[in-house]
C-alpha cells in the first residue's frame, strides 16, 4: 500500500523535476555491491510508487546519492529533471529541486511518499557539495560509506571551493 500526495502527483503528471529523498534500513542492500543493490530498488520500488498515479507516463529517474550511515542509507533520486548537468550540479543555484521524501517500510515496501520542506536544503546542498566533492571526471551515483569500520572517503579531484553550497 502507497501514497502519493497531491503535489507530487500533479509534478509527475506536469513531468516536473523534483528530488526524493529515501532513508531504509541498510541491511536492505547488497553490502559488496551497493550501487548495484540502490539502483534496482529505485528502478523497482520507487517507480512503481511513482508511477501508480501516471501510469501512463514513465518518470525519468535519476539516482544521484548513496550514503551509508550505519542501520540508514540515505538515498537521493532525481525524477523528470532533464536539464540536469553533472558539470554544473555543484553549482547550488542550479541545484534546488523541491524534495519529496518516501517513507520506506522495514521490508523494503514503499509506504507513502509526501512533501518535506525541511530538507529542500540540507539534501540540495549535500547534492552539490558531493558533485563538488566528486570532481568532474565522477558521475553519479556517489556513493560515500560514513559506516563504522569502512574504508576512509577520499575525494581525489574535487572541484574549487568557490562554488561549495557551504561557501556563498
Amino acid at each position: 500500500m502507497s501514497s502519493l500526495n497531491d503535489g507530487v502527483a500533479k509534478a509527475l503528471e506536469d513531468q516536473s523535476p523534483i528530488r526524493i529523498f529515501l532513508d531504509p534500513l541498510t541491511s536492505l542492500f547488497d553490502s559488496t555491491d551497493y550501487r548495484r543493490s540502490v539502483d534496482q530498488f529505485v528502478q523497482n520500488q520507487v517507480r512503481d510508487i511513482l508511477q501508480s498515479s501516471t501510469p501512463n507516463n514513465k518518470p525519468l529517474l535519476r539516482l544521484l546519492v548513496i550514503e551509508i550511515w550505519g542501520k540508514r542509507t540515505f538515498i537521493v533520486v532525481d525524477v523528470n529533471h532533464h536539464a540536469y548537468d553533472s558539470h554544473t550540479a555543484h553549482d547550488p543555484s542550479k541545484n534546488n529541486l523541491v524534495v519529496y521524501r518516501i517513507k520506506v517500510r522495514r521490508d523494503g515496501g514503499c509506504v507513502m511518499i509526501s512533501r518535506d520542506t525541511r530538507l529542500d536544503r540540507r539534501v540540495n546542498e549535500r547534492v552539490a557539495d558531493l558533485h563538488r566533492l566528486n570532481g568532474v571526471n565522477a558521475s553519479p551515483p556517489y556513493l560515500a560509506d560514513h559506516s563504522p569500520g569502512a574504508d576512509p572517503i577520499q575525494y581525489t579531484s574535487p572541484r574549487p571551493l568557490s562554488f561549495s553550497s557551504t561557501n556563498k
